[in-house]
């Protein structure tokens, strides 16, 4: 329980280091995970017990496609505001598109779609130049260990899906279930 209140000084502090740098969608980006910080936190005090609760799954390409249209439909307005409107904001395209694809991957870890750690695996990759760039070295080296944290969560949530399936597949086939 205390992960939520204490993960909430993360983002508060990286909104800080971000504005700083003069990387406002960064910076933005830090203020919504904050709010779903404190969401997460609300929502574990007010559990509902009942049922398994949220399974591991795949996303479907319907919800690829309305992911990528609301992406790109954020994406250009967003670095283009931030270019014309922040006259110090140096990587405004770049900025932008890791926010958005952040967004996307906390949509997808929020509903424990399994792509949710390949979009953050891209947003890693792309985070570390943008941070060494920034002279921001030792966020750099944070997200190379988010690198790590990223892919490894991504091959333990395939190894869990996988077996959920195959039980699934034993439980249909089994003598019982007809």
């Amino acid at each position: 329980m205390w992960a939520w209140p204490t993960g909430l000084l993360q983002p508060l502090l990286f909104a800080a280091v971000f504005f700083g740098a003069h990387l406002y969608a960064d910076f933005g980006l830090q203020i919504v995970f904050a709010v779903v910080q404190v969401y997460g936190w609300w929502r574990w005090l007010h559990r509902n017990d009942c049922g398994p609760g949220l399974q591991i799954t795949r996303t479907s390409s319907r919800h690829w496609a309305v992911l990528t249209v609301i992406a790109v439909a954020s994406y250009v307005p967003m670095a283009w505001l931030i270019k014309h409107y922040c006259a110090d904001a140096s990587v405004p395209w770049w900025d932008s598109a890791e926010t958005v694809l952040s967004l996307v991957a906390q949509w997808l870890i929020s509903h424990k779609k399994l792509e949710n750690w390949l979009v953050w695996i891209a947003v890693d990759i792309s985070s570390i130049p943008l941070y060494w760039y920034k002279h921001l070295h030792l966020t750099a080296g944070l997200y190379l260990v988010f690198l790590v944290l990223a892919t490894l969560g991504y091959l333990a949530w395939r190894r869990t899906l996988l077996h959920n399936q195959r039980l699934s597949e034993l439980d249909r086939a089994s003598p019982a279930a007809a």
